[in-house]
């Protein structure tokens, strides 16, 4: 028995790696090895642009004080996809996470340090700060013209140091 995983590109459905994989075989006289297909989940994609992956980008620059580095795909998997990919258009997503060269990830003694972590709830919450930042100017923008029934008070900016 072996294992192989496939990390989906986009317009490639998972049961089109599946039959690629078994033309693939079969044109090789391969056609005894049994497929069994154990999960998948759809690709999900976001625009740099869109609200949530500039909070982050804009973030991380903050905290860290240096450019984030995008990437157009996270080479990981997850069930990102079943939770962000089935709304039309897909649910903005930015991946992000801590660790540094000794933190060994996904390994048995996988770590990080508690400096990195204390910096990354910060890095959270600038995040959470500028999401809400803009979920707020853009309430202030579509009421503008009618701020004295405005239903809520515009959230107060917090002063950090």
């Amino acid at each position: 028995m072996a294992g192989l995983r496939f990390r989906l590109v986009p317009d490639l459905p998972a049961v089109g790696v599946a039959s690629l994989l078994r033309e693939h075989l079969d044109v090789r006289g391969f056609r005894d090895i049994e497929i069994i297909e154990l999960g998948s989940a759809p690709l999900v994609k976001s625009s740099a642009k869109s609200s949530v992956a500039r909070a982050v980008i804009e973030s991380t620059f903050e905290v860290y004080g240096v450019p984030a580095l995008v990437y157009p795909m996270d080479p990981s998997s997850g069930p990102v996809g079943a939770v962000c990919g089935v709304t039309n258009p897909p649910t903005p997503v930015a991946s992000f996470g801590t660790s540094y060269a000794g933190s060994n990830p996904h390994g048995p003694d996988e770590n990080i340090r508690v400096e990195d972590f204390l910096q990354s709830i910060k890095f959270i919450g600038r995040v959470i700060h500028r999401l809400a930042e803009g979920k707020s100017k853009s309430v202030e923008r579509s009421s503008a013209s009618t701020s004295s029934e405005r239903a809520t008070a515009p959230l107060p900016r917090p002063k950090y140091s």
